[in-house]
C-alpha cells in the first residue's frame, strides 16, 4: 500500500503493509426501510518506509433510511493507532429525491479530521477537508443515465501540498485552508 499524507512539514509518500486484519459488521434492518451498521477493526501495519511497527483500528457507524421517492443516508468512521500520530475521523450524509422514476438529484456533504503533530509542539486537531456536492440525474436506461455534478471544497487535502500548520511566535497555528469551486 502506497498513500500520500498531508502533515505538518509537508507530504509524505508511505508505503505500508497491513497484516493479522480481525475485524466484524454488523447490520440491522428495521421497519420502514431503515438500517443501521457498525463496524470494527484492528491490524498490525507495518511501515516498510520507516521500519515501524504497530496497530491500527478503525470503527465506524451509519444508518439509513430508504423510501420509495428519497434516500437518507450518514457513516463516520475513525481510525486511531500506530503511534501517536494516527487520528482521522470522516463523516458523510447525503440525501437522495427521485421525484419521477427518470430524474434523481443528490447532495452531500462530508468531512474529515485529522490530527497532526508538529515536530516538538503539541498536536493540532485540522479540519483537513470540507466537501459539499450536489447531482442531478437522468436514467436514459437501466444501463445508462446522464449525470450533472459539482463540488465545492474547502482543506488541506488537494493534489498540491497545502501546508496545515505553521509555527508562530513559538506556538503552532492552523493555516487558512484551500478553496476550490
Amino acid at each position: 500500500n502506497r498513500n500520500v499524507r498531508s502533515e505538518a512539514n509537508g507530504l509524505s509518500v508511505r508505503i505500508s503493509k497491513a497484516n493479522n486484519l480481525r475485524g466484524a459488521q454488523f447490520y440491522l434492518e428495521g421497519p420502514g426501510g431503515l438500517k443501521f451498521g457498525l463496524y470494527g477493526d484492528r491490524y498490525e501495519r507495518i511501515d516498510e518506509t520507516s521500519g515501524a511497527k504497530g496497530e491500527r483500528n478503525h470503527h465506524g457507524y451509519s444508518a439509513q433510511l430508504d423510501r420509495e421517492f428519497f434516500t437518507v443516508r450518514a457513516e463516520h468512521m475513525r481510525e486511531t493507532g500506530f503511534g501517536s500520530s494516527s487520528d482521522l475521523q470522516n463523516s458523510y450524509a447525503n440525501i437522495i429525491v427521485r421525484p419521477t422514476e427518470k430524474w434523481h438529484f443528490a447532495v452531500e456533504q462530508s468531512m474529515g479530521d485529522q490530527r497532526v503533530f508538529p515536530n516538538g509542539y503539541p498536536s493540532v486537531k485540522i479540519p483537513s477537508v470540507r466537501s459539499t456536492g450536489a447531482a442531478v440525474n437522468y436514467l436514459v436506461s437501466a444501463s445508462a443515465k446522464f449525470k450533472l455534478e459539482h463540488h465545492w471544497r474547502r482543506g488541506y487535502q488537494f493534489d498540491a501540498y497545502v501546508p496545515p500548520t505553521a509555527i508562530v511566535s513559538n506556538a503552532v497555528v492552523v493555516q487558512p485552508s484551500a478553496y476550490t469551486n
